[in-house]
């Protein structure tokens, strides 16, 4: 459902650029279509290579998750345009 009925992939976007901005990184749109569909792991290894190995990557990886649920708490989980009328 993540990215086919929900839209997190907008949330994640939002979450990511926060994060890296309170941490003092730049975050660009570029590496932000990099991380669609990629798993946690595979983000970080994407993030060290980005940010270096000297524990930015990991984190921003964990703040992003704390933000992210936080977000989502706050919020709620949008949902993709259709989705209702689709279901009806």
């Amino acid at each position: 459902m993540d990215g086919t009925i929900l839209d997190t992939e907008r949330v994640s976007r939002v979450v990511w650029r926060l994060t890296a901005v309170e941490l003092g990184l730049m975050f660009s749109d570029a590496l932000s279509e990099e991380l669609v569909g990629l798993n946690a792991a595979s983000c970080r290894t994407l993030l060290r290579e980005h940010f270096g190995t000297d524990g930015r990557a990991e984190e921003l990886s964990a703040l992003a998750q704390i933000r992210y649920r936080e977000h989502l708490d706050l919020h709620g989980v949008p949902r993709k345009a259709g989705l209702e009328a689709l279901l009806a």
